[in-house]
């Protein structure tokens, strides 16, 4: 894609000069089937190529991966994060990424704060200890945690039933 040939629309343009610098995030989520299907439906292609080259255009303008599909970049201009957001339609082949986008996004994270990841995961400010069984290898090491020493009367919900699930070994409490 050639920069000459994007023009932003100027309300697009304007807002994002007010912005100020700071948090930006990208998201996007692609058709797995557009992708995946065979012709003439769908590209024939694997879906962890394009997330691969998606990723790895987004790092190489700065980018971090926050989630599977989320990237972030910290003190970047809203303009530039915008204008790297589009150059992604510069992934191979032309037109891929035109043709299977679901869901393409900037995000401005205003403050750190509206991110809760580290506070709610096991072990964080919100969930400092566990509430029940929990498989033994998903309990951090600065969480208190016992193994079971009877097995489990009933597996927690939406857990199926195995060999490794009915071992009392691969559960701590």
């Amino acid at each position: 894609m050639d920069d000459q040939d994007l023009l932003i629309p100027i309300a697009t343009h304007l807002t994002l000069l007010n912005l100020p610098p700071g948090c930006y995030g990208i998201s996007y989520d692609i058709f797995t089937r557009k992708l995946e299907d065979s012709l003439p439906g769908g590209w024939d292609s694997a879906r962890s190529t394009m997330y691969s080259e998606l990723g790895s255009a987004l790092e190489c303008a700065g980018f971090h991966r926050s989630q599977y599909s989320i990237y972030t970049c910290d003190g970047i201009r809203a303009m530039e994060a915008y204008w790297t957001m589009l150059m992604l339609m510069d992934i191979r082949p032309p037109g891929k990424l035109e043709s299977t986008v679901k869901g393409l996004k900037l995000h401005y994270v205003s403050n750190q704060l509206f991110d809760v990841t580290d506070d709610i995961q096991l072990g964080g400010a919100y969930s400092p200890r566990l509430q029940g069984p929990m498989p033994a290898g998903l309990v951090p090491p600065n969480v208190q945690a016992a193994v079971l020493l009877v097995p489990l009367q009933r597996l927690p919900v939406y857990t199926r039933r195995s060999d490794e699930a009915m071992d009392v070994n691969n559960w701590r409490v």
